[in-house]
C-alpha cells in the first residue's frame, strides 16, 4: 500500500506545533495578505495551464509581480531561507529536489507567478492517455550539452528504477500520484525499466504514455521533480551516489547552478552560462532554515532579504510599523487533520458522532489563540479556501448545542457510555492536539486520551488498525495533489477511494493491507482482489456516490461535483483542523516573489521571476 506522502510534511507540522502556543490575537487587519488572484484554466499547445485559482478577495494584495521585465543582464544578490537538503538528485525525494524544482533544473513545464508555464517544452499534444512534448533545441546543461529527449527519459527511468535508492534510507521524488504505463511493476522488481512508457521519438520529441488520461497531468508535472532531466553522458541509470552533492560534480538545465555548497549550512547559486533565456539574479544565497536561527534578527541585520517568522515573533512584527509593511501572508496547500482509525469497536462508524465530533471544535480559537495566526480554519483536508472560498460554508460546523444533540441520538447522552477516544499523535506536546484533545471533553462530555508517539512508532501505527476494541483517531497532514479542487477531489476520490478506505472497518482494512503488501502479487492481481474486497465492504451509498463524482467530473458538472463535496464532508471520516499560513518578511526592493504554495514553506516559485534593486 502506498504510505500517505504527506507524512513527511506532517513531522514539520507537528513538531511545529508546539512551537505555536501562547500567541493570541486576531491578524486580519494587521498586514497584507499574499493574493488570491483567479487563474484560468486553457488547454496547451504552447501556454500551460494556469493553477492556484482562488476565492478572488479582493482585499488581498499580491506580492508584486515582475515576470516578463527581467534585466538584460544577471544584477543583485537575492538572500534567503529555505529548508535544507542532503541530495539535489533529482531522482530522490528530499529538499535538495524541491530546491533543483525552482531554478536548478528545468522540467517540461515549471511554476511561474502561481500558474502552469513551459519550461523545456515549447509545446505538446494530448492524445488520450498519451502525451507528446516538443522540446527547445537551444536549451543546454550547465556544461554546455544538449538536453535532449533522451536526457528525460533518463530522468524519469532514474526516479522510477528501485535501484536507484536500493541499499540507502532514500526514497524515489516518484510518488505514484502519476501513473505512467508500468511504473508500479518496474517499482516492484516485475518489470524492467526500459518497460516503463516514457520514451524519445526523436532527439527534440518526447512520449509520455499513462495508464489512463489525466487532466492534471501538467499541474502534477509542475510540482515534480522526477520530471528534471538529467545528462546522459555524466549520469547512470540506477544510481545515487555522492555526485549530486559536489557541485563540481552537479550538472543542471536551469537558469541557475549551484556555484557552492555546504550541506550541513548553505548553498550559493550563479548563472548558467548555457541557459537559453534572461536570467535575472548575479547570485542567489540559500541560507537552511533551523531551529537556532533567528531569522526575523538576520532580516532586521539586513542579512538576508527574506524571513519566515515563528510564532513568537508574530507580535513584534506588528508593533514594528517598518515590519508590518514588510510581512505577507502566505497561504499553504497543508492541513493538520485528525482521521477515524480502522477498529473492530463501531462507535466511530455512526455518521452522528463523527459529525458531533467535528462541530466540536472552535477552529477558529484555534487558529487565533493557538496559533498566533500561523493557522487558518480547514474545512476540507484537500480543498482550501484560497482554491474555493465556498469550502468554508460547507459541511459540519461550529455548533455545541447541535453537537451534543447528535451525541444525544447516537446514545451518548452528555457522552455517557462513549468509550475512552484514543488520539494518536506524533510528539509529547502537541498543542493543538491538546486543544482538540480539551475541545471533546468540554463540549462533549467524553474522556479522550492523548497518545503522543515517538515518530518511528506513530510511523508505524498509523497504517495498522486500532488495538482491538479501542475507539481511536490518528492526526494526519493532507493536502491536494494539484492546486485545483476539481482535480483534486476526483484525485482524492473516487479514483484513490481515500474516504472508503478510511471507512472500512479493522478486518477489512487489514485485508485490504495483506493485498496491498503482498510482494509476490502482479499489479493486476493486486488490483482485481482489493477490487473485489471493496465490492463486498463498500457501502451502496458510497458506491452510487463515486459514480456520481465521476460521472460529474467527465461532464464538467460543477453543481455536481460541489454536492459530491458536500457529502463527503457531511460522512465526517476526518476532521480538518488548520491549514497552515506562513508570515513571511521580505525587502521592499525584492520584486517577483511568489510563493509556492503547494510546499509547507512558501518558497518563491520560480527563482528566475525575482529580480532585486
Amino acid at each position: 500500500m502506498k504510505r500517505n506522502k504527506f507524512l513527511t510534511t506532517l513531522a514539520a507540522i507537528s513538531l511545529g506545533a508546539a512551537l505555536l502556543a501562547g500567541c493570541s490575537g486576531n491578524n486580519n487587519a494587521d498586514s497584507k495578505e499574499n493574493g488570491n488572484a483567479a487563474a484560468s484554466n486553457t488547454e496547451s499547445g504552447n501556454a500551460a495551464s494556469a493553477n492556484n485559482a482562488s476565492s478572488g478577495d479582493a482585499t488581498n494584495k499580491e506580492v508584486e509581480s515582475n515576470a516578463g521585465t527581467l534585466p538584460d543582464k544577471p544584477t543583485g544578490t537575492f538572500s534567503f531561507f529555505i529548508n535544507s537538503g542532503a541530495t539535489w538528485d533529482p531522482a530522490i525525494w528530499d529538499w535538495g529536489g524541491h530546491h533543483n524544482a525552482i531554478g536548478i533544473f528545468e522540467g517540461l513545464v515549471h511554476y511561474s507567478q502561481g500558474k502552469v508555464v513551459p519550461g523545456t517544452a515549447t509545446s505538446w499534444k494530448e492524445d488520450g492517455a498519451k502525451w507528446k512534448f516538443t522540446l527547445r533545441q537551444d536549451a543546454k546543461f550547465s556544461n554546455g550539452d544538449p538536453v535532449t529527449a533522451e536526457a528525460f527519459v533518463l530522468g524519469i527511468q532514474r526516479a522510477v528504477d528501485p535501484n536507484t535508492v536500493k541499499g540507502t534510507s532514500k526514497a524515489s521524488s516518484f510518488l505514484g500520484d502519476t501513473h505512467i504505463v508500468n511504473y508500479l511493476d518496474i517499482q516492484n522488481g516485475l518489470k524492467k525499466v526500459d518497460e516503463l512508457g516514457v520514451k524519445a521519438i526523436d532527439p527534440y520529441t518526447l512520449e509520455i504514455d499513462l495508464q489512463e488520461p489525466d487532466k492534471s497531468f501538467l499541474d502534477k508535472l509542475a510540482i515534480s521533480n522526477w520530471q528534471m532531466p538529467v545528462d546522459p553522458k555524466v549520469v547512470k541509470l540506477g544510481v545515487s551516489d555522492d555526485t549530486w552533492t559536489d557541485p563540481a560534480k552537479i550538472v543542471s538545465n536551469g537558469p541557475y547552478m549551484i556555484d557552492k555548497l555546504n550541506v550541513k549550512t548553505d548553498m550559493w547559486l550563479k548563472p548558467n552560462p548555457y541557459y537559453y533565456g534572461k536570467v535575472s539574479l548575479e547570485k542567489i544565497h540559500m541560507t537552511w532554515s533551523t531551529p537556532e536561527i533567528k531569522q526575523l534578527l538576520v532580516f532586521q541585520n539586513n542579512e538576508s532579504d527574506m524571513a519566515t517568522l515563528a510564532a513568537e515573533d508574530v507580535p513584534a512584527v506588528k508593533g514594528d510599523s517598518t515590519l508590518t509593511n514588510e510581512l505577507n501572508w502566505f497561504d499553504t496547500s497543508i492541513s493538520y487533520t485528525f482521521q477515524v482509525r480502522h477498529s473492530e469497536n463501531p462507535a466511530l462508524q455512526n455518521e452522528k458522532v463523527r459529525q458531533a465530533l467535528t462541530m466540536a471544535i472552535d477552529k477558529q480559537a484555534i487558529a487565533d489563540k493557538v496559533l498566533g495566526g500561523t493557522g487558518t480554519p480547514s474545512y476540507d483536508g484537500s480543498i482550501t479556501t484560497w482554491m474555493a472560498d465556498w469550502i468554508k460554508n460547507v459541511g459540519p460546523q461550529y455548533d455545541v448545542a447541535k453537537a451534543k444533540e447528535l451525541m444525544k441520538e447516537a446514545g451518548y447522552p452528555d457522552g455517557k457510555g462513549f468509550p475512552t477516544l484514543v488520539m494518536l499523535v506524533p510528539g509529547a506536546d502537541d498543542k493543538v492536539a491538546q486543544a482538540v484533545q480539551q475541545l471533546w471533553q468540554q463540549n462533549l462530555g467524553i474522556n479522550v486520551k492523548y497518545d503522543g508517539e515517538e515518530w518511528g512508532a506513530y510511523v508505524t501505527k498509523f497504517d495498522e488498525s486500532a488495538d482491538p476494541g479501542t475507539v481511536s483517531v490518528v492526526q494526519n497532514g493532507v493536502g491536494p495533489a494539484v492546486a485545483n479542487w476539481k482535480e483534486t477531489i476526483v484525485q482524492t476520490d473516487p479514483l484513490h477511494m481515500e474516504l472508503a478506505k478510511i471507512a472500512l472497518d479493522g478486518k477489512a482494512w487489514e485485508n485490504y493491507r495483506k493485498i496491498w503488501n503482498d510482494s509476490k502479487l502482479e499489479q493486476g492481481d493486486k488490483n482485481k482482489q482489493a477490487s473485489d474486497l471493496f465490492a463486498a465492504n463498500f457501502s451502496k451509498d458510497i458506491t452510487d456516490r463515486y459514480a456520481k463524482a465521476a460521472d460529474a467530473y467527465k461532464k464538467d458538472d460543477e453543481a455536481g461535483l460541489k454536492d459530491f463535496v458536500s457529502w463527503r464532508m457531511n460522512t465526517a471520516w476526518t476532521f480538518p483542523i488548520y491549514t497552515v499560513r506562513n508570515g513571511i518578511l521580505l525587502k521592499p526592493n525584492v520584486k517577483g516573489y511568489f510563493p509556492m504554495r503547494m510546499w509547507l514553506s512558501t518558497p518563491p516559485d520560480w527563482l528566475n521571476d525575482i529580480t532585486v534593486s
